[in-house]
């Protein structure tokens, strides 16, 4: 059984238990092939685009559920065969069970999933697919042979009606031969076939076929040029319109043979074609293209033609060009060829293939740009030298992370750079500026250095018109004000990338993936873990796998994660994902390796390992100052100060956030700045006052001014001392009391007592997550409690006037009578409030004031889910596209459905219950728009797909569905959408010609 032509689905909408269960199945597994998807559309969206062999779901997802997409599964053609595996969150019910197995699963696993389970059903379920496919493929290979045999008789008709350059006996000769030379499955014998039927094609014909067999794609203009026929497009054209193994990309002008014809002719070209006959096709070939300037087309056919030479005097003069444009992947199928050269002789195209490689195997590129700078070196080839040292940092910052060797580069392309700047042509010259700006942040954080280059690359004017440029002028612009802690100007920079991650034929992957990196980065560190999440979900489908797992940034995704799991409390969970990114080769450089073990350190210290704690401190410290980095320093010291913070040692912590505190001043890093201003004060807490308070007032300023809501490397227990010192010596006003509640689920009352935070939930459902348990208040409650509840939320700012109150539920009460009725309805409340509560008492949410009913320390969806939703049409408005992506994206998360909640007869309740529905209906309508624009069709699908639940004849939501599908040339599911609207208007009471006026107006 070959594991390599299995494929598995795996749907979680948890992103540490699907890292995981990938990491298992691809370590374990390697060979089988994986599908990963987040929610239940995205999952429906990949099986039905590429079914899978099986699937492992988790059953209590947000949205659409596991059972429901297994059913979903079962229910379409394309995906009826896949086998279905459940993950339970625990031990499944029976009644669960039933509902699974109805819904056609095969199988259920609990969590948490033991590994030699998972692995032993996975295996089980490969084999059964295997027997499976033997069993389909006997039945297929029946129908198959006459299907071929007829194909195959039609193919050689044309081919000879297409060339006009025989007569009808002469072809009719053919064609009665043909009979004899097909198999019984109706393959052509291309033994028999080269030997006694085509060597009977007319000459002219068959050597034009040859010669055209020896390309990959075939412009027009060069057929004719190649051809002996004087109407060789005719021919082709012929072939084309009669599928006869020839397809033609018409707004190219390309003619493309399938490929066991073009293996075909091109071999037989090699056994027929004199050598020196191939070289001129493949030098006109090269010759052409380059006119038309393809240059790796080019390229390609010169060192197909054995010209080295010529390939070295073009690749010196275009190398740089073909980078910048972003075409140096259709290099990728010359590796092979490159490799063999020798890269000492022609050092631009080890360089090249240095380029090629680091696009496609990382790893591996690094020794030809070496071969290539030391040949330039002793050819006194300065340019060369600047170019190659250039992409030897750029291969260092992204690939290994080796601040010795990438160190050693900058200061070898700097001293070139000042006698080589007016010798270079634009496409070099702004690659090495671009280089060399970002190798002087990430290895030395010298920023004026790095700002000099940036200078003269922005002043060049070819930038403006290469996107690869633009992207890389903004990355490191970003870049250096996130290394500042200025969110607002990295955010700015960030975003003026957002259109141009779609035109991957224009941007590099490395670039891409860069830029994605730094985004996760900004945003964890804003504390936004969700939009964190979608930037590393792009990254990891944007890159190959051989691309990702030979670079940093897999590991380096993996250590966001566990610092997204860390500031959540998650520990158990960082510190696995922590040792998977240890485990993998971007993990074993010393850089990274660094970083993930100073996090570890803190991590082991708060799992109780204080010894392994220390040890990880000790080779992390000890890596760190070998490598330098002062940008990486003050991490490092953060971490190492927050594990001593644990361990109590409080002397040595506060030596490490002195020293943080110092250097992240000297680099005007104000966020990191603002993190050890807050730990240091932590530490004075306990010994000295009157320093507590001026580290924790500077921090407290830093925090308003900068509009911070996160600090680096924190988690639950010291965020909760922090604002309790914070609290207890008066600092900061209402700041600490709003980040506690934004950020640890905690709350604290006035006088530095805390509470636990109650999450309300009323969208989509009536819930209550408080302590770690989730309560439905349905069933907590009774009808008028839940009555009173209710308006309090839906309230503005949470409060209610106590006789609008009284008004609302006895309006034919005397005010006396009112009155008690509320002060027992209030109590009721109240009591039921102390059963659910872990600390605290209801009279510390639940209070009268001046009287005003308030419920405080509380968060409710309904109203964040507004706040998100208003600042996503004010972004779009302003066409600020990512900012407007991620709050849409964050609002639609929390969107479960409409209000949830029984109202006492309220119209402006009703009101507020239709204002959340048509802001989530604009919404997205406005987030469809966007990601139209950004060509992100299966996501534009999947939020006009929700939004039609609620509103399934919202003319416009089915207008913007149907094209989405239209643009990507799918018509079934275009016209389902159509068929699904009138199914709608037709249980609606519209009738037959209403129904067809409302559709004839959907049309362009």
């Amino acid at each position: 059984m070959n594991q390599q032509d299995y494929q598995l689905l795996l749907v979680d909408d948890n992103p540490t238990n699907l890292t995981l269960l990938q990491e298992l199945i691809q370590q374990n597994l390697p060979d089988c092939r994986l599908q990963i998807a987040s929610n239940g559309l995205d999952a429906l969206e990949l099986a039905f685009q590429s079914p899978p062999d099986g699937a492992f779901i988790d059953m209590q997802m947000p949205g659409m559920d596991g059972i429901e997409v297994c059913r979903r599964l079962k229910s379409d053609h394309r995906t009826h065969d896949v086998s279905v595996v459940l993950i339970t969150a625990h031990q499944s019910t029976p009644e669960l069970r039933a509902e699974g197995l109805e819904a056609g699963a095969q199988d259920f696993i609990s969590q948490p999933i033991r590994n030699v389970e998972l692995l032993a059903r996975i295996r089980a379920l490969l084999r059964i697919k295997s027997l499976e496919r033997e069993l389909r493929s006997a039945n297929r290979g029946l129908r198959k042979q006459v299907v071929q045999k007829t194909a195959a008789l039609r193919w050689v008709t044309g081919l000879i009606s297409a060339g006009e350059a025989v007569d009808a006996r002469s072809g009719s000769e053919i064609l009665q031969q043909l009979a004899t030379l097909l198999q019984d499955d109706g393959e052509l014998d291309f033994s028999r076939f080269r030997g006694e039927l085509f060597a009977r094609f007319p000459e002219n014909l068959r050597h034009s076929l040859l010669k055209l067999g020896l390309l990959n794609a075939i412009p027009g203009g060069l057929a004719e040029k190649l051809a002996d026929i004087e109407d060789i497009r005719s021919a082709l054209e012929y072939l084309v319109r009669h599928n006869f193994f020839v397809t033609c990309r018409r707004g190219e002008d390309l003619y493309v043979f399938h490929e066991h014809f073009l293996d075909y002719l091109s071999s037989r070209a090699y056994q027929e074609l004199e050598q020196a006959e191939i070289e001129r096709v493949y030098l006109t070939a090269a010759d052409w293209h380059l006119s038309q300037e393809a240059f790796a087309e080019g390229i390609n056919y010169l060192l197909l033609a054995g010209d080295k030479d010529a390939a070295e005097r073009v690749t010196a003069q275009i190398g740089p060009m073909l980078y910048g444009r972003g075409d140096v992947c259709s290099l990728i199928p010359q590796i092979d060829v490159l490799k063999n050269l020798d890269g000492g002789r022609y050092p631009w195209l080890s360089c090249l293939l240095g380029l090629a490689l680091l696009e496609h195997q990382p790893l591996q590129a690094r020794p030809h740009f070496e071969v290539a700078l030391n040949s330039f070196r002793q050819r006194e080839d300065n340019l060369g030298q600047l170019y190659t040292a250039a992409q030897m940092v750029h291969y260092c910052c992204l690939v290994d992370g080796d601040f010795i060797a990438g160190r050693s580069f900058l200061a070898l392309a700097d001293s070139l750079f000042s006698a080589q700047q007016s010798a270079a042509e634009d496409h070099l010259l702004l690659q090495v500026c671009l280089y060399l700006a970002f190798g002087h942040l990430f290895f030395n954080s010298d920023f004026q250095a790095s700002d000099l280059y940036l200078e003269i690359a922005v002043s060049n004017p070819v930038q403006q018109s290469r996107l690869e440029y633009q992207v890389l002028i903004r990355m490191v612009r970003g870049f250096e004000q996130l290394c500042h802690g200025h969110w607002r100007a990295t955010i700015r920079e960030f975003e003026l990338t957002s259109r141009h991650l779609n035109n991957s034929g224009e941007v590099n992957p490395s670039t891409q993936l860069a830029l994605l990196k730094f985004r996760a980065l900004l945003l964890e560190n804003m504390g936004d873990v969700l939009g964190s999440r979608r930037q590393k979900n792009l990254a990891r489908r944007l890159a190959s796998p051989s691309v990702f797992e030979q670079c940093l940034v897999q590991s380096q995704l993996m250590l966001l994660d566990a610092q997204s799991e860390l500031a959540h409390g998650h520990y158990q969970q960082a510190d696995e994902l922590l040792g998977v990114a240890l485990s993998l080769p971007g993990g074993q450089t010393p850089h990274l390796k660094s970083q993930l073990l100073q996090f570890r350190s803190c991590l082991a210290v708060l799992l109780g390992r204080r010894e392994q704690g220390l040890e990880y401190g000790r080779l992390a410290q000890e890596s760190r100052r070998l490598l330098g980095g002062p940008f990486f320093v003050v991490r490092n010291e953060l971490c190492l100060g927050l594990m001593r913070l644990e361990t109590d040692d409080p002397s040595l912590a506060l030596g490490h956030f002195d020293r943080a505190v110092a250097l992240a001043g000297e680099l005007d890093d104000r966020f990191l700045l603002c993190s050890a201003l807050a730990y240091r004060g932590l530490v004075h807490y306990q010994q000295d006052a009157a320093a507590a308070v001026e580290d924790l007032s500077r921090w407290a300023e830093m925090m308003e001014q900068q509009s911070y809501s996160n600090l680096y490397g924190w988690y639950p227990d010291v965020a909760v001392r922090l604002v309790k010192a914070a609290i207890e010596l008066e600092i900061g006003g209402e700041m600490p009391l709003s980040l506690a509640r934004r950020r640890t689920y905690v709350s604290f009352t006035r006088d530095g007592r805390q509470l636990p935070l109650l999450r309300f939930r009323v969208l989509g459902e009536f819930s209550l997550a408080v302590g770690g348990r989730t309560l439905q208040l349905r069933q907590e409650l009774s009808s008028a409690l839940r009555q009173l509840l209710g308006m309090l939320l839906t309230a503005p700012n949470l409060q209610l006037r106590q006789e609008d109150i009284q008004h609302q539920f006895w309006p034919d009460s005397s005010a006396d009578k009112a009155r008690s009725k509320f002060d027992s309805l209030l109590s009721r409340l109240r009591k039921a409030f102390d059963g659910i509560l872990d600390g605290g008492t209801a009279r510390d949410f639940f209070y009268l004031q001046k009287g005003t009913l308030c419920l405080d320390h509380s968060w409710v969806d309904a109203a964040e889910f507004e706040i998100l939703v208003r600042q996503g049409i004010r972004h779009a408005k302003r066409r600020e596209t990512w900012q407007a992506d991620q709050a849409f994206r964050r609002a639609h998360h929390l969107w479960r459905g409409e209000l949830n909640l029984a109202l006492p007869l309220d119209e402006n309740r009703e009101y507020y219950r239709q204002d959340l529905l048509l802001l989530f209906l604009e919404s997205s309508q406005v987030w469809i728009d966007l990601l139209l624009d950004q060509k992100l069709f299966s996501e534009a699908a999947q939020v006009g797909h929700k939004a039609l639940q609620f509103d399934p004849i919202n003319d416009l939501l089915v207008r913007q569905l149907y094209e989405t599908y239209t643009s990507e040339g799918k018509t079934v599911p275009a016209n389902q959408v159509l068929e699904n609207y009138v199914a709608a208007l037709r249980a609606e009471g519209y009738e037959g010609r209403e129904i067809d006026e409302a559709v004839s107006a959907l049309m362009p």
